[in-house]
This record gives C-alpha cells, sequence and structure tokens, in this order.
C-alpha cells in the first residue's frame, strides 16, 4: 500500500487532512484527449470522502453548522499538495462539496482536488476583457499621432487602412478612390479608422490583473509577436476621452453619504434633522454638470463598488449624449428598493472639455419635510486622449484566452500555483524523455484498441457576414466557409463530424487591381455596416519597412481641412509573410488575398494541428490500455509529454489514472512515430519549418527548433558559423541568408547537432535564381 498524504494551506499554514484508511483516491491526468480535441485537460479526482475527525473538524471549521463566523468559505478553493510515500506527486486546490450526518451526527466530509490550471478559469470568471487595464497603450488622439501609427512608427497601438463607413478604393478612379482627395469619400477620414493592439499586449495585461505568469517559446515567434486585436466593437468610431473622475472637494454639513477621499457615494436611508435621526422614506440622487462648451458631446457613467453582485468597479448605469448643463436623477428609490453600494461618477467627452460637478442629495420622511445635501467638485477637464478600453471587443477573458488555445493548439502546464507555460502541442511534446515502463506493467490485462476517431473534424471561425466573405461561399459553395476547413478521413468508417471553433472572425481581404494596396471593408452584403465578432489580424512589413505605394493615397486632416498625401503604409490581413512564405489565420490553405498565386500554405492547420491529427489517423496507430504498478519516485517524475517505451514501441500518453492507495496506474497510451532521426516528412517534427523556399534576395529566416528529448542542441549554418551553443530549450532564432547571385538554384543548410542522443538534423533551404 502506498502511504497517501494530503495537505491543504490554512492562512499560511499547510495542516495534513486525515484520510479513511479503505477511501479509493483515484487522480487522472490529461492534456489533450483524442476523444476531445478542443479541450485542455488538468488532474482532477472525484469528489471523495475523509473522517470528521477532530483534526479534520478544526481544518473545516465545523462547515456543517452554518451559524459558524468566519468559518471555511465553500466559495474558494484552498491551496493542496498531495504527497505519495512523503514524496511530492501534485500540487493543486481543494474544494469541499458536503459534510454527511448520520443520527444527526457528523461522520464525514466530501471534497475535491482540482489540478492548478484549473484555477485559471476560476480567476477570469465572468470577466469582460473590458475590464483589463489599457491605460499604458492611451495616447493623444489627433491627425498626428494616427498618421505616425498608419505609417508604423509605433507598434503598440496601429491603424490598420480598414474600411468602416465605405470602400476604400486604389487607383480605380471610382467615388471611392482615396489616391483622388477633394472629397470625404475619396479620401481615408482617420476618425473612421479603429485601433489594433498587438496580443501579447492583452496577456500582459492579463498577467497583470490576475497576478499570474505565462511562458512559452510561442512568445519569441513572429506568430506571436505580429498578432494584433482589431478594437471595433460598434458600427462607428466615437472616440469618448478616457473617464474624468468627479473629485469632490468639499460638501454641506451632515452630508456623510459622500466620502471626499475615496470620491465614493453611498446610499444612506437615514439622516439627521434638527439633531435627530430620521429615517428616510424616499432618496433622490442628482447630478448636475456645467459645462464652459455647450457643443461637445459628453456622457456620465455611473459604476458601483462594494455590492457582492457587481464586479468592483462594474457599470451601473450610463447617461449618453449628453450636451450643455444637465441636471440627472442617478437615483430615484423608495426605502424597499435600497441598492447597497457605494457609487463613484466618471465623465468622457468626444472633446476635451472644462466643467463643474455638484452632487445633490435628497431625502424626506412620512412625517418629515425632505433635506438637501450637496458636495461640490472643482473644476475639472477631460483630455484629448484615447481611451483604448472602449474599443475592446465585447467578450470575455475567458473566451479571449481559449480562442488563442484554438488558435496555436495550445496545451497548458501548471509549474505552480501562478505561473502556467503555454505551448503549442508539437512544442509541448518536444520536451517529453523517454520512460521504459515494461519491468512495472501487470500484464495479464492490456488492450489494444483501434482509434475510434471522427470521420470529419471541422475547424472554423466565427460565421462573417462580410461582403466577400459571403460572395465566396455562395459562389463556391465548398460546403465550410471561406478560412475554415473539413478534415475529412476518406477510409474511416465512423460517421461522425468533431468540431473546433475560435469565437474570432476571419474576413476576407482585398488587394487593388493596381498598386500593391490591401484592405477590407466591414460591410454586409447590403453594403451596410454591420457589428463585427472579434477580430485578429497579422502586422506585416514592421521596423518601419512599410508597403510602398507609387501614387499617394490621401487622409483627410480636419485642423486644417486639407487632404494629406501618403505612400506608405503598414499593411494588416489574415496572412503573415514570413521567410518567404505565407502563415495565416485561415485554418484551410486559401489563396493568399495579397500574393494572388500561392495558397498561404502555412495554415493554422498545418502549422499547429496537422502533425498530432496525422499521427491520429496513421494506419498503424494504436490504443493500448493496460495497468502498471510504478514506483513512486518514477510515477511523480512522469509528465504528461513523456514517451512511453513499452515492447519496444514508443507512445504519447492519452490519459493516466492512478490510485493513490494501492499505488496502480491505468494507462491509455497512443502510438507515437515522432522521430528524432526523421527528416521532413510523418510525424518527426524537429523545427516549426523544416524547409524553405525563398527568393534570391538578402533575408533574415525566422527559425523556429524544437529540443526534442535531447539533453540540448546547437546551431549552426553552412556548417561553419555557429547561431547558437548548448541550447536547453526550444528556441526562435533569425538566420541571416546572403542573396543568391550565381545565376541558378542554390541549396542551403541550417545545421542542427542534437547531444545525447547524438542526432545530426539539417533545415534546407532552396533559394531560387
Amino acid at each position: 500500500m502506498t502511504s497517501v498524504e494530503i495537505y491543504i494551506k490554512i492562512g499560511n499554514e499547510f495542516r495534513r487532512i486525515d484520510l479513511f484508511k479503505d477511501e479509493k483516491i483515484s487522480l487522472t491526468s490529461s492534456v489533450q484527449n483524442i476523444n476531445d480535441l478542443s479541450k485542455v485537460f488538468t488532474d482532477y479526482t472525484q469528489s471523495f470522502t475523509i473522517p470528521a475527525s477532530k483534526n479534520n473538524n478544526l481544518i473545516f471549521n465545523y462547515w456543517n453548522e452554518s451559524g459558524v463566523n468566519d468559518g471555511f468559505d465553500q466559495r474558494i478553493r484552498y491551496d493542496a499538495i498531495i504527497e505519495l510515500n512523503t514524496i511530492p506527486f501534485k500540487t493543486g486546490k481543494i474544494q469541499i462539496e458536503k459534510a454527511n450526518e448520520k443520527n444527526n451526527r457528523l461522520e464525514s466530509y466530501s471534497i475535491t482536488f482540482y489540478g492548478n490550471v484549473k484555477q485559471i478559469k476560476d480567476l477570469f470568471k465572468e470577466d469582460k476583457l473590458s475590464m483589463l487595464d489599457y491605460s499604458s497603450l492611451n495616447h493623444t488622439y489627433d491627425f498626428g499621432n494616427v498618421a505616425d501609427r498608419i505609417l508604423g512608427s509605433y507598434d503598440d497601438v496601429c491603424y490598420p487602412l480598414i474600411g468602416n463607413q465605405h470602400k476604400y478604393t486604389y487607383l480605380d478612379g471610382g467615388v471611392n478612390d482615396i489616391t483622388i482627395g477633394g472629397t470625404i469619400e475619396q479620401s481615408i477620414v482617420y476618425t473612421d479608422l479603429f485601433p489594433a493592439i498587438p496580443v501579447s499586449k492583452v496577456f500582459d495585461f492579463i498577467q497583470t490583473k490576475y497576478d499570474i505568469n505565462f511562458t512559452s517559446s510561442l512568445f519569441d515567434t513572429s506568430y506571436w509577436k505580429d498578432l494584433y486585436l482589431y478594437c471595433k466593437n460598434d458600427d462607428r468610431f466615437i472616440s469618448y476621452t478616457p473617464p474624468t473622475t468627479l473629485n469632490w472637494t468639499s460638501k454641506d454639513t451632515n452630508f456623510t453619504e459622500l466620502n471626499l477621499t475615496t470620491d465614493k457615494y453611498y446610499l444612506k436611508w437615514t439622516y439627521q434633522w434638527s439633531g435627530t435621526t430620521v429615517d428616510a422614506y424616499y432618496q433622490q440622487t442628482k447630478i448636475n454638470i456645467v459645462p464652459t462648451d455647450t457643443t461637445i458631446t459628453y456622457r456620465l457613467i455611473v459604476r458601483i463598488y462594494d455590492n457582492p453582485n457587481y464586479n468592483q468597479g462594474a457599470i451601473y448605469n450610463i447617461y449618453d449624449n449628453l450636451i450643455g448643463d444637465q441636471t440627472l436623477l442617478v437615483f430615484n428609490l423608495p426605502i424597499e428598493n435600497t441598492i447597497d453600494g457605494n457609487f463613484k461618477f466618471e465623465v468622457e467627452s468626444v472633446l476635451p472639455i472644462t466643467f463643474n460637478a455638484t452632487i445633490i442629495n435628497q431625502k424626506a420622511s412620512h412625517f418629515a419635510d425632505s433635506i438637501i445635501l450637496n458636495g461640490y467638485a472643482s473644476t475639472l477637464m477631460t483630455t484629448s486622449t484615447i481611451n483604448i478600453a472602449k474599443y475592446v471587443p465585447d467578450m470575455k477573458v475567458l473566451d479571449f484566452f481559449n480562442g488563442i488555445i484554438k488558435i496555436f493548439n495550445l496545451t497548458i502546464t501548471a509549474t505552480n500555483e501562478t505561473t502556467f507555460n503555454l505551448e503549442p502541442l508539437e512544442f509541448f511534446y518536444s520536451y517529453g524523455k523517454y520512460i521504459d515502463i515494461n519491468n512495472y506493467v501487470i500484464n495479464d490485462n492490456t488492450d489494444l484498441e483501434r482509434t475510434k476517431l471522427f470521420k470529419k473534424l471541422s475547424f472554423s471561425h466565427e460565421k462573417s457576414e462580410n461582403v466577400l466573405n459571403n460572395y465566396f461561399n455562395t459562389t463556391f459553395q465548398r460546403g465550410f466557409d471561406y478560412g475554415d476547413l473539413l478534415y475529412e478521413n476518406t477510409l474511416s468508417n465512423e460517421s461522425s463530424t468533431y468540431e473546433i471553433k475560435t469565437p474570432f472572425e476571419d474576413v476576407m481581404w482585398e488587394k487593388s487591381t493596381i498598386g500593391n494596396f490591401l484592405t477590407t471593408t466591414l460591410i454586409d452584403k447590403t453594403l451596410k455596416s454591420y457589428k463585427i465578432k472579434p477580430l485578429l489580424m497579422y502586422r506585416n512589413n514592421v521596423n518601419f519597412n512599410t508597403t510602398h505605394l507609387d501614387t499617394q493615397f490621401k487622409i483627410y486632416n480636419p485642423e486644417y481641412s486639407a487632404y494629406i498625401g501618403f505612400n506608405d503604409y503598414v499593411r494588416f490581413s489574415n496572412e503573415l509573410f514570413i521567410n518567404g512564405d505565407i502563415a495565416s489565420l485561415n485554418f484551410n490553405e486559401e489563396i493568399s488575398t495579397y500574393d494572388l498565386t500561392r495558397n498561404a500554405s502555412d495554415s493554422l492547420f498545418a502549422l499547429w494541428y496537422q502533425n498530432y491529427i496525422s499521427g491520429l489517423y496513421d494506419i498503424r496507430c494504436r490504443i493500448v490500455k493496460l495497468k502498471a504498478i510504478i514506483p513512486i519516485p518514477m510515477l511523480s517524475d512522469i509528465k504528461l509529454n513523456d514517451k512511453i517505451i513499452y515492447k519496444d514501441k514508443k507512445y504519447i500518453i492519452n490519459t493516466y489514472t492512478t490510485d493513490l492507495t494501492t499505488g496502480e496506474v491505468d494507462l491509455e497510451l497512443i502510438s507515437d512515430f515522432r522521430d528524432v532521426a526523421s527528416t521532413t516528412t510523418g510525424s518527426g517534427r524537429f523545427a516549426l519549418k523544416q524547409i524553405f523556399n525563398i527568393d534570391n534576395t538578402a533575408q533574415d529566416l525566422e527559425i523556429t527548433i524544437l529540443k526534442l528529448n535531447s539533453e540540448s542542441y546547437d546551431v549552426s549554418y553552412a556548417r561553419t558559423s555557429y547561431l547558437s551553443l548548448d541550447n536547453q530549450l526550444d528556441a526562435t532564432f533569425i538566420v541571416p541568408i546572403d542573396a543568391n547571385t550565381t545565376g541558378d538554384i542554390a541549396f542551403k543548410q541550417i545545421e542542427i547537432g542534437y547531444y545525447n542522443p547524438r542526432v545530426i538534423q539539417y533545415i534546407n533551404i532552396i533559394q531560387n535564381a
């Protein structure tokens, strides 16, 4: 029997939980299950019972007695550690499920252990993406700043040339030809452009808000660094300034509801009348705003705090489209409709304004006249800074996070309680070691099964109402929309379809027939602006190497009523031009909308899914189910990316369940055909991209090497110039390639030397004449 100890953290101390001697405790581990390809799994147990011992009663603070103040909190999960024979096995969280009584006597508790990955969902809750702090991205919003961000002078916030109210055309001589100028329709109006921000920044803000840390080899690649989120959540761009909080500086005597230090207002239902405390029957609260400029549109935002039914600082109400002096009735409540909470008030405006504000609090009872108390704010001002938070897509943080997981087929492993490693599945497996379990298998009960896979795998984005998408889908009628993919195994006798779907829209982009102008127009088939779903895009031509146009396009500058010409812009689209190839945000290998002649062969499916799925559908693939008694030190060291050696064959772990009390392990394994000694075919991927076809110009190649099961590796070019030595992790390198001036096709190689085991691999480069 294995000695199982479970510790739970109460306050700053870990305390050992008493266990029943005969209680079965099983732990199942899985990262990606072939029966549910779109989900990321974690360690967990089924609920199990523990005795209501004196020790456990103290730990759980007699949770069965609901009258105990400051008792064990069933609303949260507590840090926990599982040890096997005193060896740390798993860390995670414990949550109480129920208390079990018999004959009015407490006998046991039911608890559940969760792995750390589960806690990400608990942290995000129902929070919206707009609740993150984007203030570091806010900037002065004027013609000069927007123009600089069109040209690529900044990469934190950009303004893609996307038509939102009408189409932008280039050198077609039409009513929307932006090279003509002279009219609003024949130019780009900078106030019609929405911002785009790096996805990496959004992840930074998530880490800051929730006090967690993400790590990944993906973060060093252009696939991540050049990925942007389009910040459009309405049909039209209305640039409100960042909010100015009403800062209360003075108030009438007895106006105790108003806190001049925190600027919070509390709906208190008693007041002083002639020195006597009187219960209010009703209460009215008004906010009076007096701007110096009566032509500028503004709005008042009411935020609520310290109410269990709302997130801190959640918007309680908005008074929109205000102009001139306003006295707004923000609360008009009888006592039975009391709202428990504190409130703050903010003003935003389309253009900067200066204003004064007063809060008016009026109460009355059945038997006393009303009393009015006022609070006053000093002269306040809004500034001409764009508030990025106002434009991020209306979606939950969790949905955004899960969408990125699906885009890159990421695995999630918890390094500790607050650090999570996000790796594309193939990167994840490259870290695994080989473990031989032949000596520990119980040989009398081993099953080999076929992989019961789906007939079709559907990879899709949110359906787009875009006019070009609609035309493409109705014209070609492929059975799936533009950018989506239906992966079908024609040899499978299964009939079901499995869907992997992201929460993002994938619009089709459009290149001008003359020149290199690329844009998209966010209008539907009726040629009307529509509210898009969250949209991702790639930024091309970074570091000021913008796309050049021989003929200038015009941007209207309202400050001078002038049309300013530009020859350059940073090109955005759903494609990333990298290493002479085209990566895309399409699952399918669609024809490039910019190149027009080539497929974007580095699709989401090809880069992040194909290697794993092709292995599952291989004719040799088997599922092996077996039992083993694995020594505790070895069992504690097993990771879900390890390769299992059984009867001279390699397997990856689909799932394994450990009976913690007996030490017996049920393993479900999948045949693994990854081979570090393979070249560029099959499942043997040693680099994200293993062959490059490039033009004859001098250029930098971005290569991502997978460590595989070696201790380290060296990278060299032409076997003479070492780029990097003794690498112990997956890594991304920039390799400079000289121009090919030979007049013939040139063949070049990047050498990867793996150590322990010793293997040489080559990335092949074919450079055109």
